[in-house]
């Protein structure tokens, strides 16, 4: 057995930090977009399921934490927790 033998590979298929990892050309790009909004907007199934998703999600508490104790840490946090609570439009 060699011990450099390549037994996988790693990251994601990906060019200009835009990931190419579907296998269906149809669903790539801006018409992929127009796709996966129609189906959302026309199916059912699909539109329930987004639904329910987006509920969920809005009922989640969101909390900023330090990424470490020092003093630079502490104002990060502070300014992302002050954006995130005063923003015109919610996310």
């Amino acid at each position: 057995m060699d011990l450099f033998e390549e037994y996988g590979r790693i990251g994601q298929n990906r060019y200009g930090g835009i990931f190419f990892e579907e296998f269906l050309t149809e669903l790539q790009g801006q018409k992929g977009i127009e796709i996966y909004k129609e189906m959302s907007e026309n199916d059912d199934i699909i539109g329930a399921m987004l639904f329910a998703i987006e509920m969920l999600m809005r009922q989640a508490t969101w909390d900023v934490e330090a990424a470490g104790s020092t003093e630079t840490d502490k104002k990060a946090a502070a300014f992302v927790k002050s954006c995130l609570h005063h923003m015109e439009q919610s996310w």
